[in-house]
């Protein structure tokens, strides 16, 4: 599984990536992308000994931002349950914090890959 996987899988199930400015949410983007939306945010994490790399895995948060607590969004239970579905074993960080300002839900999963 590579992050492009699951930006595709989240595509495949209905749910828009913001690809502008991954951690950044401002009105136009709330104007302009359908809820809900996701952020995918990927950062390398390399296991280092010795002076040696004896691997790496890419640690992926995904944001999943809506305007209905997550007990109330179809869409993203629907797109949560297929990426554990593909196999993908993400943990919620994060579950249904309220930006009041945005009138957005956050729901927030980490994963590794």
């Amino acid at each position: 599984m590579t992050v492009e996987n699951i930006v595709q899988i989240l595509k495949d199930t209905g749910i828009e990536i913001d690809l502008d400015h991954p951690d950044h949410i401002d009105m136009d983007k709330i104007e302009t992308l359908p809820l809900p939306f996701a952020e995918v945010i990927a950062s390398e994490n390399q296991f280092f000994a010795d002076g040696l790399v004896y691997f790496s895995t890419t640690d992926v948060t995904i944001k999943l931002y809506s305007d209905r607590q997550l007990s109330k969004d179809l869409d993203v239970q629907r797109a949560v349950s297929t990426l554990k579905a593909y196999g993908l074993r993400i943990s919620r960080v994060n579950a249904d914090e309220y930006f009041d300002g945005d009138g957005l839900y956050l729901n927030e999963y980490n994963t590794e890959v």
